[in-house]
C-alpha cells in the first residue's frame, strides 16, 4: 500500500533542499487563542501559530491518490504536489489510533474530523527522509475532474 503526502510547490522545494518531509502540527490539541500569533516565513508568506502547534508534531499522509482539500483538511495551495511512500506499519499509523492513543478530547476530535475523511488519514511521528519517497513528484490538478498524468 502507498501513502500520499500533498504539499505546495514552495514546500516541495524545501523538502528537496532539506532532504526530508518535516513535521507539522498534529492537531491533537485545539488552537490556543491566548498564544495565537501570525508569523512570517522566510519566503514572506504568513501563517497562524499557537503554542499547541508544537504538541506531538507529525507528518500527515492519506491513502487517497487525489487531493481533496475538504476531505483531507488541506489548504488549496497544498494540493499541487503529491509525494508517495510505501506503507510500513512500524513507521506509520492511522490517525484514529494516534488520536485514541493520545486521548484526544472527543469534542475537539469531532470538530476536526467533521465533514472530512479521517478514515483515510495516516501519520508518522518522525520526519520522512527524501530517499523514502518512491514516486516522482508530480503536479496534481486542483480540479478533480482532470486526470492525473
Amino acid at each position: 500500500m502507498r501513502l500520499y503526502h500533498f504539499t505546495s510547490l514552495e514546500n516541495y522545494v524545501k523538502i528537496a533542499e532539506s532532504g526530508y518531509i518535516d513535521l507539522s502540527p498534529s492537531n491533537l490539541l485545539p488552537p490556543d487563542k491566548k498564544s495565537a500569533q501570525i508569523r512570517t516565513r522566510s519566503d514572506g508568506s504568513r501563517y497562524y501559530w499557537d503554542k499547541n502547534n508544537d504538541y506531538k508534531p507529525v507528518v500527515w499522509l492519506t491513502t487517497e491518490e487525489l487531493p481533496d482539500a475538504q476531505a483531507q483538511g488541506l489548504s488549496p495551495s497544498k494540493c499541487v504536489i503529491r509525494l508517495a511512500v510505501n506503507y510500513n506499519p512500524l513507521m506509520y499509523e492511522t490517525w484514529s489510533k494516534f488520536a485514541d492513543d493520545n486521548r484526544m478530547d472527543k469534542k475537539w476530535r469531532q470538530a476536526l474530523e467533521a465533514g472530512r475523511a479521517p478514515e483515510t488519514w495516516y501519520i508518522r511521528t518522525s520526519r520522512i527522509p527524501y530517499r523514502e519517497i518512491v514516486e516522482e513528484c508530480r503536479v496534481v490538478y486542483r480540479n478533480a475532474e482532470e486526470a492525473l498524468t
